[in-house]
């Protein structure tokens, strides 16, 4: 490690890198047991030689020397930046855990995660995790011996202990598994302090990412930071939709981050040769988004297409034929071809592998739905309206500067970066549109367009500030405004209703449900309580554990599409047929008109800028 003033530079030898690769590999694929959910001894093992075997063919053939450099002021910068995106985001990360949504289902599987995995094993894993890749960096040979160490150690584990027996498969199967092992962190420290029932401890990587892709955006601007630069990071972070998304745990965030890497790397990563091309950062951000998120393949699909036609227009594998005849005359062109060809299927191979691993093992060892294509809805025009309604609504003014920056490419003959990030801005919302019609615009699924959108963005805004700062700083205002204007955040932390759904409601609904459960406590500890009107359930344990207070409880499904007032004489008949003092009713809507019915009066309305909860309380006559 070289370090000066200005600059800090990391030289990281290629063995190290590769063996930084296989560690995490084997954390996605050999810490994460999907092989020892084999139903047969046979196939447990040959799953588990097979992902070994390929795993490092990957890393060996993905691996190469690699220099970072960054100055040191940039670590400040970023810390800066994260500590005002959690001053901004503050009531958003510590609002209610939201009913609907997956957010739910990703802090029970990273609860359940923490609580199974023993303190003393992770820990001493860590410790020879850490020793093995020390003794690699020094090019110690005690690093093979340590590092098959290490992997008998967990193999031996899962074999002879395995806390995840009990576990089904769509617990591990669902989503990429690795990621849990990072959101796990966090709450299994706070056991030892408070406890991991604290919404805060859920939302730490989703805002870590947010401010790293603020971060890498604030620097692509210019090499010195200026409050104009600043500005425009927030401008960034009050976006719609980053806005909604860095307080909210959702696995998209992180390969965002990897994404927007990429994206500011793509001239490069989509022309050079595969040599220099695994010396390039941006290389290991596009091998390592396979290993997040699942539907990021089309992110790397389009990446792929993109080299494949840029190399077939600029005469990649010629050039290469050309030069090597100016070398030597006696080259063989068939092994020249053939020699180009085998690189590009290293890159294809290393792009890929990771996703398709995964998949693979999802689609053999449960049932989840897949992609069911259905091209007639390309053929609905409100498909395309919708799709540009959300390009307007979750991005903002981005949108705009994004267009500019892509139309200054295309005058600059960028022709390889402008047609990546209008093929990106293009196919992944008509992928999803294809899969399902009520998916179109979501802006779960927008998040994967924010990189392209912030990277021809940059384009636009460095031509603005090389012209006139001053400009840059008005423009940087205006962003900043409209973003505020057009939020999908409460004054109180809580997201808008219905935001970013066009065709169905998949979104979030942040109902004041701790308020609610706090006051029953205080209120009617001994009651049994009818938790009502939802058709999707609610994570009530987490509340529960919060407060230390377990009520006999029970949910009762309703339908939510069935007039409201026929609805709650409905829950309120099957509370009184039950025998249920107490019932929490979720108020649809934002209107409460039906205050009494039957032998239930309403005692208590909670309410936040976002919904409605009330309480009925039988009478005794």
């Amino acid at each position: 490690m070289i370090t000066s003033e200005k600059l800090i530079t990391l030289s990281l030898p290629r063995a190290f890198i590769i063996e930084l690769l296989a560690s995490i590999y084997a954390l996605a694929f050999i810490f994460t047991p999907y092989w020892r959910m084999a139903r047969l001894p046979e196939e447990m093992i040959a799953i588990l030689a097979l992902t070994i075997g390929i795993g490092a063919v990957w890393s060996y053939i993905s691996g190469a020397d690699l220099i970072i450099r960054f100055k040191q002021k940039n670590l400040i910068i970023f810390a800066i930046l994260l500590v005002g995106l959690m001053v901004v985001n503050y009531s958003t990360l510590t609002s209610v855990i939201p009913w609907r949504g997956d957010e739910d289902f990703h802090i029970r599987k990273t609860i359940e995660l923490a609580m199974i995995i023993p303190v003393h094993w992770a820990f001493g894993t860590l410790i020879l995790f850490a020793t093995y890749l020390y003794l690699v960096w020094h090019h110690s040979r005690w690093a093979v011996p340590v590092g098959a160490l290490l992997l008998m150690e967990i193999i031996s584990f899962y074999l002879f202990l395995n806390p995840l027996q009990k576990v089904d498969l769509l617990f591990l199967l669902r989503y990429p598994f690795v990621n849990y092992w990072f959101y796990a962190i966090a709450p299994r420290i706070s056991m030892f302090i408070t406890g991991p029932y604290n919404e805060v401890l859920y939302r730490i990587f989703p805002i870590i990412s947010a401010t790293a892709v603020t971060w890498i955006f604030q620097r692509s601007l210019s090499h010195t930071e200026t409050p104009s630069n600043f500005l425009w990071g927030f401008s960034v972070a009050t976006m719609p939709i980053v806005f909604y998304y860095s307080s909210i745990l959702y696995i998209e965030l992180p390969a965002v981050f990897l994404m927007t890497i990429v994206c500011f790397r793509i001239k490069s990563l989509l022309n050079e040769d595969f040599g220099i091309l695994r010396k390039n950062p941006g290389w290991y951000a596009l091998i390592l988004i396979g290993f997040i998120k699942e539907t990021a393949i089309i992110f790397l699909g389009c990446f792929l297409f993109c080299r494949f036609v840029v190399s077939l227009v600029h005469g990649r594998p010629r050039n290469l034929l050309r030069r090597q005849l100016e070398t030597n005359s006696d080259w063989d062109l068939t092994k020249s071809f053939n020699f180009s060809l085998v690189k590009e299927l290293g890159i294809i191979f290393s792009t890929l592998y990771p996703i398709l691993l995964y998949l693979y093992l999802r689609n053999t060892m449960t049932t989840v739905r897949g992609f069911s294509p259905n091209f007639g809805n390309l053929l609905d025009f409100s498909v395309y309206r919708v799709i540009v309604q959300s390009f307007m609504e979750q991005f903002g003014p981005f949108i705009f500067f994004f267009i500019a920056g892509c139309i200054l490419l295309i005058k600059n003959r960028e022709y390889s970066t402008s047609f990546f990030y209008l093929l990106v801005m293009l196919v992944i919302p008509l992928f999803h549109s294809v899969d399902n019609r009520a998916y179109t615009g979501y802006s779960r699924f927008n998040l994967f367009l924010l990189p392209p959108v912030l990277a021809g963005t940059s384009i636009f805004l460095k031509q603005i500030l090389i012209q006139k700062k001053s400009i840059g700083t008005v423009v940087s205002c205006a962003a900043l405004l409209i973003n505020i204007l057009i939020s999908p955040i409460n004054s109180d932390g809580t997201k808008v209703p219905f935001w970013g759904n066009y065709f169905t409601d998949t979104s979030e609904h942040y109902y004041p449900y701790q308020k609610a459960i706090s006051w029953l406590k205080d209120t009617y500890p001994r009651e049994r309580i009818l938790f009502s009107s939802m058709n999707y359930y609610y994570y009530f344990e987490f509340y529960f554990a919060k407060l230390g207070w377990y009520p006999a409880n029970e949910v009762l499904e309703s339908d939510v599409t069935q007039n409201e007032t026929e609805s709650l004489s409905n829950i309120l008949t099957e509370a009184k047929k039950k025998n249920f003092n107490i019932v929490l009713y979720q108020v649809p809507g934002r209107d409460m008109t039906q205050p009494q019915y039957l032998d239930y009066i309403l005692e208590k309305v909670f309410s936040n800028q976002a919904h409605i909860l009330v309480v009925y309380h039988k009478v005794h006559r």
